[in-house]
């Protein structure tokens, strides 16, 4: 039977949503359907590399590598990848090359390689490509990558509608969307009735939502809400931005039964993006940014409070399924007294709720992975 290459540089235990979307995506295919290409982490812990049978390594990968030589390390990366995959597509015949960005080493040779050997080419953005490396050094080569893409694409998939709107409304371009897959039991939500006095954030502290959180969080504290976060944040950047550190917890779940379970002993469930200024993210990059854990928000049964402006995909998208408290406004007296008129609403919190239940059915494993089985023509086994 004639494979797909699947091409990343991120799976388990590497951390991030592309990581979980490509785990999620791949296990509703058969092993024998697909190789793995990917990317040796130099740097990982010993054993926390991603393995299975059908895995192969690409080129390898130094973490932490300073900024000044991310073009001299992308250009030999790209030499080293380009060959290495032109070598393995020649012996192992793919039917396709299904390549998830956002590693822009792994789409170019992808790219390359399809268009060398007239393989069937299937570019899976989980972030914009020029946007995202906006005012980085890898910029110029985004582009020149992009236009390729563009060109040679058999289809391109993007993670959410944000991203298609973007991409027909500024560049032209038809995609479809392929959400991240929600892998656990669908069930009736209804809201989960604890005495939690907990707010809970998920996923890294950075660049595009590092302002917002630190508002977001600071009027949890004036409601008396503790605060749990999932992650392993700089402690310099939290007190940079005035993090409420005196009512914050850290914790980190590398089991996912034991993070979805977290999910629902909190009162609340937090999303925040920063505003365009308040970040050097390109103002088309962070519009359409869709983070991997609202899936699993909202299957939690725990309302979910939104920051961001209103513009947003995500903002709107809460709105259009009514499954979220969205606070678009940075006003922190305006956010309090919104919070403390649906803390008081128990009819409108459950009703939130049904709604996200609701919501959460267009991530279902079945609806997003058959969109990829019909462009590859993969008929479930």
């Amino acid at each position: 039977m004639s494979c797909f290459f699947y091409v990343s540089d991120s799976f388990p235990p590497v951390p991030g949503g592309s990581s979980v979307i490509n785990q999620n995506l791949l296990e509703q295919f058969n092993q024998e359907e697909f190789f793995i290409l990917t990317t040796y982490k130099i740097g990982l812990k010993k054993g926390l590399q991603f393995k299975l049978s059908n895995t192969i390594y690409l080129n390898f990968e130094l973490l932490f590598l300073p900024n000044k030589l991310a073009v001299p390390s992308f250009l030999l990366a790209r030499i080293i990848t380009r060959y290495r995959l032109l070598f393995i597509a020649k012996i192992k015949s793919p039917k396709a090359i299904v390549v998830a960005y956002p590693q822009l080493v792994t789409l170019d040779a992808s790219q390359w390689v399809s268009e060398k050997l007239n393989i069937p080419f299937f570019p899976y953005l989980h972030d914009t490509i020029v946007e995202s490396l906006s005012d980085t050094p890898l910029e110029k080569y985004g582009n020149k990558v992009q236009s390729k893409v563009f060109r040679t694409a058999s289809h391109i998939f993007v993670m959410s509608e944000g991203m298609q709107r973007l991409y027909e409304g500024k560049y032209n371009i038809k995609t479809t969307p392929i959400l991240h897959i929600y892998p656990e039991e669908f069930t009736a939500i209804k809201r989960v009735t604890n005495e939690s006095n907990q707010v809970f954030w998920g996923g890294a502290i950075y660049r595009i939502n590092h302002v917002a959180l630190s508002r977001l969080l600071c009027v949890c504290k004036e409601l008396s809400l503790d605060i749990l976060c999932a992650t392993n944040p700089s402690e310099k950047m939290l007190e940079k931005f005035s993090y409420p550190l005196d009512t914050m917890r850290f914790e980190f779940y590398s089991n996912r039964k034991d993070y979805i379970d977290v999910l629902k002993t909190n009162k609340f469930l937090l999303l925040a993006l920063n505003w365009p200024e308040e970040t050097s993210v390109d103002r088309d990059e962070i519009s359409t940014i869709f983070p991997t854990k609202v899936a699993e928000y909202l299957n939690s049964g725990v309302p979910i409070i939104v920051h961001c402006p209103e513009h947003y995909f995500m903002a709107k998208f809460f709105m259009k399924y009514d499954c979220g408290l969205v606070l678009g406004t940075r006003d922190s007296f305006t956010m309090k007294s919104k919070i403390q008129s649906l803390l008081q609403d128990g009819e409108r919190l459950d009703q939130l709720v049904t709604n996200a239940g609701a919501a959460a059915d267009m991530f279902r494993p079945e609806i997003n992975s058959g969109i990829l089985k019909k462009f590859l023509s993969i008929r479930n086994i």
